[in-house]
């Protein structure tokens, strides 16, 4: 621009440079975390505004749940209804579960007495009663159409598949029930739960495992029962409760459970496969055609014509898995403990096996070469920095035209760091593998692969080329000022100490933080998927507000562990800011 050019403008104009460069660096950091946060948020604006919600749910939804048609509110039935999953006009959820409940006629279950629900596999039986529930969308099929399950003397719902929590077996059956000794050791006999405690060292208070890993098909069913017969629900919807039980289990179930004083003068709607068996003690019976349409009601001497063969013989899946449950346990029925949590740094172990399966089979030549690079290419830099002051005071002795740009170490900053990177980067995919492997052999750590493919490779490179710089920088200006030696010694000791403090205390708070992320998406995954065998428990038994107090209180335990995570790291960056 024909200006003369001054050592202040030349380094003013680094010191500005430099600002815009880790600005424009921190624009390419943070891009890619903008856009994957761009994606979960259109995820979850997704999931909240396209998600089909419940008719009860739904305020666009008018639900005339009683007509004139319903004289007695405490009826439990249907007249002239139609139910489907979805609101579409298939009523299809998806393209393969076109599904829709059709009930011709008026159906009244009788109160306190034992109702069965049968018909062919596939027929909507486990439908009907997602119908009484409000889990599907109600179709008016007349003006007279309605249907009810009354809710103020209290539901109770065992799902065909078992639902059981990650608690002791003894919470599974208590749920959310005050604890009745007597009442409880009735429901231990009469479900036939009590044999299979002695199988355990801890009793009932062995703790069952995430969904039940420590339990067989039928042990899961029999605590499914246990829960709602244990309730003071007046109402008890059972969905195929027989089926993981052997014929001696099932023959014990329909003697002493729904034949004793437990279910005295409580409305039972059973859904069975096993007619035969069942057919004693029911009251009524209603039968779904193999379409989705409820038939009238049939005599059982009608019914076991009709029905399939199959579905008389009774499920014999429980008298292996039984057996494979009774393996060693804690005394204490504890399987998940405390996980302990070292204090101090990260482990001279842990790092030694990342920086060898850095350097492969030659660390000696993979560090020599690498800090060897990042040497000289920092002091390229230091070089680059004089020569431009150099530069810079050239123009107050010479013209203009005598004064030649220092284009080549420029280059050959450039070349040396493109070389180191790549170097350093080929370490980091190289150990990202080893480790990934090492961890395959055991079990696969999801948070810990994540930490070395992503954390690591981000870190490292920073640690080294800032770490070279600092010595290259201090070494120079040592060389020119002995005497800033002292105070600069002096700073890089308050600044270990200052490290040393934050690495104690923010190491146990990160361990911490991720102990506690482990139960909130367990937690989340309980209630967040609607036609899942876990909300609809939950939405049935009504105990929806404690799963709400439960999820918060572990929401917070994480936060609460998280914000001082981050305060903490804050608060190292204005130590540091401060000190520089």
């Amino acid at each position: 621009m024909g200006l003369s050019l001054t050592t202040s403008k030349v380094f003013a104009s680094m010191t500005v440079f430099d600002i815009l460069r880790n600005s424009i660096a921190l624009i390419a950091q943070w891009l890619n975390k903008l856009m994957n946060g761009k994606v979960s948020l259109d995820r979850i604006d997704g999931f909240l505004k396209k998600t089909e919600l419940l008719d009860a749910f739904d305020e666009k939804e008018v639900p005339v749940l009683f007509s004139a048609g319903l004289e007695d509110e405490e009826k439990i039935g249907f007249r002239n209804a139609t139910f489907s999953w979805s609101k579409q006009p298939d009523g299809s959820l998806t393209r393969s579960r076109q599904f829709m409940l059709k009930i011709d006629g008026e159906v009244l279950f009788k109160r306190s007495r034992i109702n069965l629900v049968v018909g062919p596999t596939g027929s909507g039986k486990s439908s009907l009663l997602m119908a009484l529930l409000g889990e599907m969308h109600w179709i008016p099929a007349s003006p007279d159409s309605w249907y009810n399950l009354p809710r103020e003397s209290g539901i109770a719902y065992a799902a065909q598949e078992s639902w059981v929590l990650n608690e002791t077996i003894r919470d599974n059956i208590i749920f959310d029930t005050p604890f009745d000794e007597e009442r409880y050791k009735k429901v231990l006999y009469q479900c036939a739960v009590e044999p299979h405690l002695a199988l355990f060292q801890a009793g009932d208070q062995t703790e069952v495992g995430e969904k039940g890993l420590t339990l067989s098909g039928g042990q899961k069913a029999r605590l499914t029962l246990a829960r709602a017969i244990y309730s003071k629900a007046a109402i008890l919807l059972l969905d195929d409760v027989l089926a993981a039980l052997d014929v001696h289990t099932a023959q014990w179930i329909i003697d002493r459970c729904f034949g004793g004083d437990l279910v005295e003068n409580r409305t039972i709607i059973l859904v069975t496969h096993n007619v035969t068996l069942a057919r004693p003690i029911a009251d009524f019976i209603v039968r779904l055609g193999s379409d989705g349409r409820l038939a009238p009601t049939a005599k059982y001497g009608s019914l076991s014509t009709q029905i399939p063969k199959e579905e008389q013989i009774q499920d014999k899946s429980d008298q292996k898995l039984d057996t494979a449950a009774h393996i060693t346990k804690p005394a204490d029925g504890k399987l998940i403990l405390a996980e302990e949590m070292q204090l101090g740094h990260v482990s001279a172990s842990a790092v030694k096996m990342y920086l060898l399966s850095l350097s492969a089979n030659h660390p000696v030549f993979f560090f020599t070469f690498l800090f060897g690079g990042l040497l000289f290419n920092q002091s390229s830099n230091a070089l680059m920095t004089w020569m431009l002051g150099y530069w810079a005071s050239q123009y107050e002795d010479r013209s203009v035209e005598d004064v030649n740009p220092i284009v080549a170490i420029a280059l050959t900053c450039c070349t040396s760091l493109a070389v180191m990177f790549t170097f350093l980067l080929l370490g980091q995919l190289r150990a990202s593998n080893v480790i990934h492997y090492t961890l395959i052999d055991s079990v696969l750590l999801t948070n810990d692969i994540r930490a070395v493919d992503d954390s690591l490779p981000y870190l490292i490179w920073p640690l080294a080329t800032l770490t070279t710089s600092m010595l290259v920088r201090f070494a120079a200006v040592v060389f020119y000022t002995p005497i800033f030696f002292f105070p600069g010694a002096l700073a890089a000791a308050i600044g270990a100490c200052i490290g040393q403090i934050y690495i104690a205390g923010q190491l146990p708070v990160k361990r911490f933080m991720s102990n506690a992320r482990a139960p909130v998406l367990s937690q989340s995954s309980i209630g967040h998927c609607q036609l899942t065998t876990y909300p609809v428990s939950i939405r049935a038994f009504g105990a929806q507000s404690k799963f709400t107090i439960e999820s918060i209180a572990k929401i917070d335990r994480y936060t609460r562990a998280a914000r001082n995570y981050y305060n903490l790291n804050r608060l190292e960056c204005w130590h540091v800011g401060s000190s520089s």
